[in-house]
């Protein structure tokens, strides 16, 4: 057995393998990751500088610490609220999608070849992680430069844990439906109907704890950010274990 054999027969061989074609699959990606970034803060740009300035005053609930206060605000800081929150799921859901969307028969073959499910689905992770940071990042920076806020940092917060519930939402499609058309219209549909969403409705949507949390770093002199972000946790995790574990039972082999 030679020495190269016998290094890609270690596990961290193995990983670092699995990574790099997971980069190079992003990398052929690159068309598809600028539109991703760009869409949202075109959509935000104009949803955000078509809206009316002054006028009547709108209320807007306020999550505090210890109890919810009405707050009034102009309509164009109502609408704002979640538009970035969305964008930025928009995005990452996006590329979470694209991550596991027609690999399914490329991973078998690795996993013939004598790769680990973990190995493969770690690199992926990994990968995901690493294009979706600098994807949020970016898709929040228009938003921040024209609205302010009491608290940047929990809106900042808010923003991640949005980011960890998309990654979780777009592997769940990808898996679930691993066809690029259909799957991206699964997308497309559901962004589209949080923006829709309004009052009581809107608690059923699965970015409503980030959202809330956003609204509380804007607009409450005490953001309460505890209960968000445990609801965040608990939405991420109801994604990744049902697509982790799908995702495992089609590329399982029987031997």
């Amino acid at each position: 057995m030679t020495s190269q054999t016998k290094s890609i027969s270690r596990p961290a061989s193995r990983l670092l393998t699995s990574l790099q074609m997971q980069a190079r699959e992003y990398r052929d990606r690159g068309l598809l990751l600028f539109i991703v970034l760009v869409l949202p803060v075109i959509f935000f740009s104009a949803s955000f500088y078509s809206s009316p300035t002054g006028g009547n005053l709108m209320p807007i609930q306020v999550p505090e610490l210890n109890e919810t206060v009405e707050v009034m605000i102009e309509p164009r800081e109502n609408w704002s609220m979640g538009i970035g929150i969305l964008g930025v799921a928009w995005g990452v859901s996006t590329i979470a999608f694209f991550s596991v969307m027609g690999n399914l028969q490329r991973d078998r073959r690795l996993i013939l070849s004598g790769y680990r499910s973990w190995e493969i689905l770690l690199a992926r992770l990994g990968i995901l992680v690493g294009a979706s940071v600098p994807l949020a990042v970016a898709g929040m920076i228009p938003y921040t430069l024209v609205t302010t806020s009491l608290h940047p940092e929990v809106v900042w917060l808010a923003n991640f844990m949005a980011g960890l519930i998309a990654a979780g939402f777009g592997l769940l499609v990808g898996t679930l439906l691993p066809k690029p058309t259909e799957g991206m219209l699964i997308v497309i549909l559901v962004t589209g109907i949080g923006l829709a969403l309004n009052g009581d409705a809107a608690k059923y949507f699965f970015l409503y704890q980030p959202i809330q949390m956003l609204i509380s770093g804007r607009l409450a002199t005490d953001p309460r950010i505890l209960p968000f972000v445990g609801g965040s946790l608990a939405m991420a995790t109801a994604f990744l274990i049902p697509a982790l574990f799908l995702w495992w039972r089609r590329t399982r082999i029987a031997r």
